[in-house]
């Protein structure tokens, strides 16, 4: 197999498959923006979305309308502390303030503030996922490549290369989120809380690299070759050559694997390979 092709695979990590439990909070944006209850000064935007986002009726309601039925109580308890937790954090009312406030002045429309909103927190997410330290961003990837087999295989094709658009992310991870196992989904919550508070306490960011060093890429082929001898010959090498003309339901479980044989280096090579997905990620 062409190391070359291979490193062009894992270019494409589903670095869109971040747990977005944080855009629940969109929802919940006041509808006040557009009832004249308030100005678009600054502190009344903010001391709008304290009323709001704070509020435990509306969280509720967000949680029943954004998650299917079948979310059981646990769950729901755990998805009900997490958003309460977060928007106890004046941090993020500050920066979805800064967010916001511009689109009220300029009277933007509801549907218009929500995708601002939609973009703004996947962009900070993104951010603090590279400055999250190796045991939670392998975690992160651990936890992504398990939604990925729980998932659609044409849904699952799109997020591995990078074509899935954000609503059908959002259903996805939902669904998941709804029937993950209990120790998963409070994983997720742990990542996204680290790497929410990551960026917003400014902590140090990775190093970027576009390129694994010769000593990496040697560890990465070898630790490869053992996650694909699963399949049957050649089906690996015909996803790998053509990913975008391949089956999902082979595309997946090959690129599950490309994903999980980084993981499983160890030492400088795993910080290194994390450094590269984090990367790719980000971009």
């Amino acid at each position: 197999m062409n190391i070359r092709t291979v490193r062009a695979r894992v270019s494409c990590w589903p670095g869109r498959a971040l747990w977005t439990l944080g855009l629940l909070l969109i929802a919940a944006l006041p509808v006040h923006a557009q009832r004249g209850v308030f100005t678009e000064a600054p502190q009344s935007v903010e001391q709008a979305l304290k009323a709001t986002l704070r509020n435990p009726a509306v969280l509720d309601r967000v949680l029943l309308e954004q998650y299917p039925a079948t979310l059981d109580r646990e769950r729901r308890a755990l998805l009900l502390a997490f958003l309460t937790k977060r928007m106890q954090d004046d941090r993020l009312i500050s920066f979805l303030t800064k967010s916001v406030t511009p689109l009220m002045q300029a009277k933007a429309t509801r549907p218009q503030i929500v995708r601002h909103v939609q973009e703004q927190m996947f962009a900070l997410q993104v951010r603090g996922l590279t400055r999250m330290r190796d045991d939670m961003a392998e975690e992160f990837f651990r936890l992504s490549m398990r939604m990925a087999q729980a998932i659609s295989p044409a849904d699952c094709k799109k997020m591995m290369l990078s074509q899935l658009d954000t609503p059908t992310m959002l259903v996805a991870e939902r669904q998941y989120q709804a029937v993950a196992p209990l120790a998963d989904l409070r994983k997720m919550i742990e990542v996204y809380e680290f790497s929410l508070n990551a960026e917003l306490a400014d902590f140090p960011a990775r190093r970027g690299i576009k390129e694994l060093d010769s000593v990496t890429r040697s560890l990465f082929q070898k630790s490869l070759a053992k996650h694909l001898v699963k399949f049957p010959a050649g089906v690996a090498d015909r996803v790998l050559a053509n990913p975008s003309a391949s089956d999902p339901r082979d595309l997946c479980p090959v690129y599950i694997e490309v994903s999980l044989a980084g993981l499983d280096l160890t030492g400088a090579a795993r910080t290194t390979f994390l450094d590269y997905m984090l990367g790719q990620a980000a971009n």
